[in-house]
């Protein structure tokens, strides 16, 4: 019975809003999404090149195969992933020769 009465609280959806566990978990997420976006822009910054940041972007919301495949080519070549994510061609834009 307390149960039940617990789970309905954390449960309930009043008047059609979020209920008090999505609010908790959507409040957990979004901490945890701050956390590493500042630690990111940091880096970014210390980069200081957009081209090798969208392409590690791109690499990061890549498909498996993808990655998979890149990370082959690290293994193979005997290089560093981010060395491999940089030079690979499957992944845009391409880098220019200065680079």
């Amino acid at each position: 019975m307390v149960m039940s009465g617990v789970l309905d609280l954390f449960l309930a959806q009043p008047f059609g809003a979020r209920s008090l566990a999505q609010r908790v978990l959507g409040m957990a997420l979004n901490d945890g999404i701050r956390g590493f976006e500042k630690p990111i822009g940091a880096l970014k910054t210390k980069i200081n090149d957009d081209v090798f940041c969208e392409k590690l972007k791109r690499f990061v919301n890549a498909d498996e195969n993808t990655k998979n495949s890149v990370r082959n080519e690290a293994v193979v070549d005997q290089v560093d992933l981010v060395v491999a994510i940089l030079k690979t061609e499957q992944i845009t834009p391409e880098l220019s020769p200065e680079q």
